[in-house]
C-alpha cells in the first residue's frame, strides 16, 4: 500500500462512497459534503482498508470507486457521462495531455488508460478497447460514458470474484456442415475453427478444466443451438472460435479481434445498430464478466500472436445474445488477407493462437475465481505477457 497522503486521502473517499448509507432525499453533492466531515486521518484510513480487505476477502488495492455512485453525472448527447479527472482522482490516477486537447493519459500504479476525444477507441494497459460511446469534451473537461465505466473499464480493472469456480469451458468451433463460413480460395473457415478447437481443448484439459465442444465434426448447427448446447453441458465459460473476412475492406485488413455482448441500449462496434436489436438479452446479464473475459483473451492474443491488435469489441452475435454464462467470440485473423490466410492454414500458428487463448482464460480465472479460504490460490497459471 502506498503511504502518500494524497493516495490515502483519495482511497479514504472511495471507502466512504461505497460503505456509508445514503441519506434519503439528499442530493449526491450534499451527501459528499456531509461525508467530507467524516474523513479520518491517513493512519485510520489504512486500518479501515486492512479491516475491509480482510472482511471482503480481497486485496485492498481492488477497492475502487464504483461508477455512478458518488460521481456527478453530466448528460451529454442523450446519455450520462462522468468526468475523467474525477474518476481518475477516485482511483489514485493522474491525468496528462499527450496531444494538445486530443488525447488524455490516465496513469496509476494499476493502469494506463489513453482516451482520445471524439473517439470510441481507447488503450488500456497497451490493449485496444472499443467504447460504446465516444470520449466527450465539455467545457474544457474530458468525459467518459457512465455505461463504459460500468460495463467495461471497471470490470476489467477491478474484476469481481465469481460465486463459484470455473470448471467447465465450452468451445464453439464456428460454422460447420453446409455453413462453410468465410471462404478464402480453397480454404474454408469451418475447417480452421474446428482445427483450432481441437488444439485448444487438450491445452485447457491439462489445466484441470472439463472441456466440451458444440461440434467435434463437420456438422451443421443452428446458431441458437450452440448457446443451448453450452447450457446443457453446464458451461461456466463459452468461447466461440472464428476467422475473419474484410469484405469491402479488401485484402489489406489484418489483425485479431475479440467480441463480447453489447450492453442493452448501446451501439455495437461492428456497425449493426438497428434500434430494435438494442433490447436487453440473456447475454446482458453478464456484461461485466463478458468484458473481463474478453479483455484478458484479447490481451493474450495481441501479445503472443504477433498480429495486429484490433481490440476488444462489442456485438450482438446470436451466440452471445443467448448465452447464459460469460461468453466471447474470437476472430483469430483475416482469411481475406493473403499473409494471415497462410498463417491460419498452418498448424504452428493455430497452436500459437490456442496457447494465447488458454493463457487469457487462465488470467481471467485467476482474477475472478472465488478465493480459497484455506489459503490456496484460485489458479496457478502465471499472467500472460503484458499483464
Amino acid at each position: 500500500m502506498r503511504t502518500a497522503d494524497s493516495l490515502s486521502f483519495r482511497l479514504n473517499w472511495t471507502l466512504f462512497d461505497r460503505t456509508v448509507p445514503r441519506v434519503v432525499g439528499a442530493s449526491s453533492r450534499s451527501q459528499k459534503d456531509e461525508w467530507k466531515r467524516c474523513r479520518p486521518d491517513s493512519l485510520s484510513t489504512a486500518l479501515i482498508m486492512l479491516v475491509l480487505g480482510a472482511i471482503l476477502g480481497q486485496p485492498t488495492s481492488s477497492i475502487a470507486a464504483t461508477p455512478g455512485k458518488g460521481f456527478e453525472r453530466t448528460p451529454l448527447f442523450g446519455r450520462n457521462y462522468v468526468g475523467a479527472e474525477e474518476w481518475a482522482n477516485a482511483n489514485a490516477a493522474t491525468c496528462k495531455w499527450t496531444r494538445s486537447s486530443e488525447a488524455l493519459l490516465l496513469t496509476s500504479e494499476k493502469f494506463k488508460l489513453l482516451l482520445t476525444v471524439n473517439s470510441q477507441k481507447a488503450m488500456l494497459n497497451g490493449v485496444q478497447i472499443w467504447l460504446s460511446a465516444p470520449i466527450a469534451m465539455h467545457q474544457s473537461a474530458v468525459y467518459i460514458s457512465e455505461c463504459d465505466l460500468q460495463t467495461l473499464m471497471h470490470p476489467i480493472l477491478f474484476p469481481q470474484r465469481r460465486d463459484h469456480r470455473v470448471k467447465t469451458i465450452v468451445l464453439d468451433p464456428g460454422h460447420g456442415g453446409k455453413d462453410r463460413g468465410k471462404p478464402a480460395g480453397i480454404q474454408e473457415e469451418k475447417t480452421h475453427t474446428l482445427a483450432l478447437a481441437k488444439i485448444l481443448k487438450p491445452l485447457l484439459e491439462t489445466k484441470g478444466y472439463t472441456v466440451a465442444m458444440t461440434r467435434s465434426e463437420d456438422i451443421t448447427l443452428v446458431l441458437e443451438d450452440r448457446s443451448e448446447i453450452a447450457r446443457q453441458k453446464g458451461g461456466d465459460l463459452f468461447v466461440s472460435l472464428h476467422f475473419n473476412s474484410a469484405g469491402e475492406g479488401g485484402p489489406g485488413v489484418h489483425g485479431i479481434e475479440v467480441y463480447c455482448m453489447t450492453p442493452a441500449g448501446e451501439s455495437s462496434t461492428n456497425g449493426t445498430n438497428d434500434p430494435a436489436e438494442r433490447n436487453f438479452a440473456p447475454g446482458n446479464k453478464l456484461d461485466t464478466q463478458n468484458a473481463a473475459l474478453g479483455y484478458h483473451v484479447q490481451r493474450a492474443l495481441a501479445n503472443r500472436s504477433g498480429q495486429e491488435d484490433r481490440g476488444l469489441r462489442r456485438a450482438r452475435f446470436a451466440v452471445l445474445k443467448m448465452a447464459h454464462m460469460p461468453s466471447i467470440l474470437i476472430e483469430g485473423g483475416f482469411l481475406s488477407n493473403p499473409r494471415e490466410a497462410k498463417l491460419i492454414a498452418s498448424t504452428s500458428y493455430r497452436r500459437k493462437l490456442a496457447e494465447a487463448i488458454a493463457a487469457g482464460i487462465e488470467d481471467y480465472v485467476r482474477l475472478t475465481n472465488p478465493i480459497d479460504r484455506k489459503g490456496s490460490k484460485p489458479s496457478t497459471h502465471k499472467a500472460s505477457k503484458g499483464g
